[in-house]
């Protein structure tokens, strides 16, 4: 190739690249003058129809209305009490300042009607959660200390202050005091007393006693309680109710079977197992084969007796002939 050729070839080359630069420029020019930005790449990417929202906070509401025109947007107000600006001020907007919003859109503007004013009701006796419910979005502090309390249950409002028909306002604070109910107490000891002195102790303690179960027990005589369930310790709420189980008194024996026994072996049986005897006696002759045997027995032999009771026995006893 000639040095002729090589010049030749190397104008065209940068006929070429000269050529490519004004096409890209022309195509440019349209899209430069139609983007609002003055920045093609946002034509192309749609970032024209957005704009950055002003800032708003802190402005009176007319001047943040003219801001908003100024910029070619419209406005929506809206009116809230703060505790924190001042009457007449943008307290939010939407969207927040530098947030991107569509060209010619709408701005949300809320403006502060100040600290709100409350009459204070009568709080003591409701519960924590409905004054926190009636105060919620107020702008007032609730400040809230919880105590145990023998006579209120848990969550009532037993302190209040302010006192009712005072004023507050946004920003100030309302002190509660609320109760955590009644702390818990210790089933006490009132094993072997009798079951109304039991119940007594019980319900000072602020137990509840309902229901009474008997059952036998061989060391506690009748009337005694036995234990209580819950047991004796336990740790319970207020109220709990406490079941007391009294001693119907020791296990109950059966009669023996006397009948035809001497009489000396059937008080030996009576005697073992707790029972009493009581003897009557029927005259018999001195060499009756019967003499000394029990003829009859009451109550029968295999009645439950409780220990103590009496067995009456009649006994063949051999006399003198008159």
């Amino acid at each position: 190739m000639t040095f002729a050729e090589l010049r030749r070839r190397g104008f065209e080359s940068g006929q070429l690249v000269v050529l490519s630069f004004l096409l890209v420029l022309g195509a440019g020019i349209p899209l430069l003058a139609l983007s609002p930005t003055l920045n093609p790449a946002d034509l192309l990417l749609g970032r024209y129809r957005f704009q950055e929202t002003p800032d708003l906070i802190g402005l009176t509401q007319p001047k943040a209305i003219q801001a908003l025109v100024r910029e070619g947007l419209d406005s929506t107000v809206r009116f809230d009490y703060s505790a924190t600006v001042p009457r007449g001020e943008v307290a939010a907007q939407d969207p927040p300042s530098g947030d991107p919003v569509r060209r010619g859109g709408k701005v949300t503007v809320t403006v502060s009607r100040g600290k709100a004013e409350f009459v204070v009701p009568k709080l003591v006796g409701t519960t924590r959660r409905s004054v926190e419910k009636l105060f919620a979005d107020t702008g007032v502090a609730l400040d809230i200390a919880e105590f145990p309390t023998e006579d209120a249950v848990a969550g009532e409002v037993i302190r209040q202050d302010p006192l009712p028909g005072e004023v507050v306002r946004s920003g100030d604070t309302l002190a509660l005091v609320v109760s955590q109910g009644a702390q818990k107490r210790k089933v006490p000891e009132v094993r072997r007393l009798p079951a109304a002195g039991a119940a007594f102790i019980l319900g000072n303690a602020g137990f509840v006693v309902d229901g009474v179960t008997l059952e036998r027990d061989p060391f506690l005589p009748k009337g005694a309680v036995v234990r209580t369930d819950p047991a004796v310790g336990k740790n319970l709420n207020k109220d709990t109710v406490v079941e007391l189980v009294v001693s119907d008194g020791p296990p109950q024996v059966k009669a023996p079977t006397l009948v035809g026994t001497q009489e000396t072996q059937a008080l030996e049986s009576l005697e073992s197992i707790g029972l009493v005897a009581a003897t009557t006696t029927r005259l018999v002759g001195p060499s009756d084969p019967i003499n000394g045997e029990v003829l009859t027995q009451k109550p029968d032999a295999g009645t439950l007796m409780d220990p103590g009771q009496v067995v009456e026995i009649l006994v063949a006893r051999g006399g003198t002939p008159g």
